[in-house]
């Protein structure tokens, strides 16, 4: 029987998590695509914050690989219309791998959430639309209202 070493972790963890620095107006009826700005952790270069800044990108891999994607989005107290939150690969978002959408109410914030266990191939990417129609301008919460991620889970 061997002795577990706890120096030396056999599956480290691999992933991102990214937030908004301060919060984002967004237009009525426009779909806008979350600039990310902010990383509470990063551990392989899966986003940078100043160029593409609206991608979680795998970069080059071996095959294809299994990945957990999770998203929130919070919008500031609003009791008009709808809140839209799309999770959507490689720029398209008729790659959509998830989605909520949320009526408005009176007495409360709007957190649309997702998330997904799905493949990915080498290179791919993936990004977070919103989408309000409030009738006039609306804004987006900030960190930690607002959030976006990814965890590798393994090769297929």
């Amino acid at each position: 029987v061997g002795i577990m070493s706890w120096t030396s972790d056999p599956d480290p963890f691999d992933g991102v998590r990214v937030t908004l620095l301060n919060d984002v107006t967004v237009a009525n009826n426009i779909a806008f695509t979350a600039q990310w700005n902010s990383e509470n952790f990063d551990t392989g270069n899966y986003h940078d914050v100043s160029v593409n800044n609206t991608r979680l990108s795998i970069g080059a891999r071996t095959g294809d690989t299994y990945w957990y994607i999770w998203a929130q989005t919070t919008w500031i107290l609003n009791a008009t219309g709808r809140r839209e939150m799309l999770i959507f690969r490689d720029g398209n978002t008729a790659n959509t791998i998830g989605i909520d959408i949320e009526t408005a109410v009176s007495d409360a914030v709007t957190t649309l959430h997702g998330s997904t266990i799905i493949t990915l191939q080498s290179n791919s990417y993936i990004e977070v639309n919103v989408v309000q129609n409030s009738g006039g301008d609306l804004t987006l919460r900030n960190s930690p209202y607002s959030y976006f991620g990814m965890q590798y889970l393994g090769l297929v």
